[in-house]
């Protein structure tokens, strides 16, 4: 009366949340930053969304400093339920729902195309969705991102000049966004759903692929 189902999926292709701080823990990364902002334009977000990330990422505690829409302890602190910015990196992406201005409904249409990892990542070409594709340049629209998938097809793109070719491309990606692209991935999320009769249960595990070492760094029932 059991059954057990498992799914894997490339974390690497979704953008990475917390390359949006530079090394520091202070700074944004430009482009990350720019290329965010135009992600939640083709998700039809409001962009302005960035300072309150950035604001929930960035190591200092007090001052505002990303746009009118940042928010610090000064806010949280206020809200019926009061609470602390993280200031530090991202853990998992549910904790976007505590982030100024992440409502249900952002937060449905954002998930998808984000992850929290632990270290500067690379966005996989060759697992990346349509959206994501699309927020490469400002010209570039969703039907674009959709040819690109449609273009790399069941084997992918071999190299990020292949992928660069493309006739949309050409002349649109310029040297700090190619930066943040690449075709391999060393980060996976492991989904696994378990029936018994009516009971069910859900268990994510974070896995980390290096040197040909596989460990998990995150376990979750419920949600990742």
């Amino acid at each position: 009366g059991g059954q057990v189902d498992g799914y894997v999926s490339d974390l690497q292709g979704r953008f990475n949340l917390n390359n949006l701080l530079a090394a520091d823990g202070l700074q944004p990364s430009q482009p990350d930053v720019d290329y965010f902002k135009r992600l939640l334009r083709v998700l039809e977000l409001d962009e302005q969304l960035v300072g309150a990330v950035l604001d929930w990422l960035d190591a200092d505690f007090d001052n505002v400093r990303f746009d009118l829409d940042g928010a610090e302890d000064d806010y949280y602190l206020s809200t019926a339920t009061p609470y602390r910015a993280a200031n530090r990196k991202f853990q998992s992406i549910s904790e976007l729902r505590l982030v100024k201005g992440v409502t249900a409904e952002v937060w449905n249409k954002l998930a998808p195309f984000v992850c929290a990892l632990p270290e500067r990542t690379t966005l996989n070409i060759n697992t990346a969705q349509a959206p994501l594709f699309a927020a490469l340049d400002d010209q570039l629209t969703l039907r674009d991102g959709e040819q690109l998938v449609t273009a790399r097809g069941e084997g992918g793109y071999d190299t990020l000049d292949d992928f660069l070719m493309q006739d949309i491309l050409v002349s649109r990606v310029d040297e700090q966004t190619r930066s943040l692209l690449g075709v391999s991935s060393e980060y996976f999320l492991v989904r696994a759903e378990i029936s018994v009769g009516t009971a069910r249960g859900r268990l994510f595990s974070v896995m980390e692929r290096k040197n040909a070492n596989l460990r998990a760094l995150a376990r979750t029932q419920g949600t990742w």
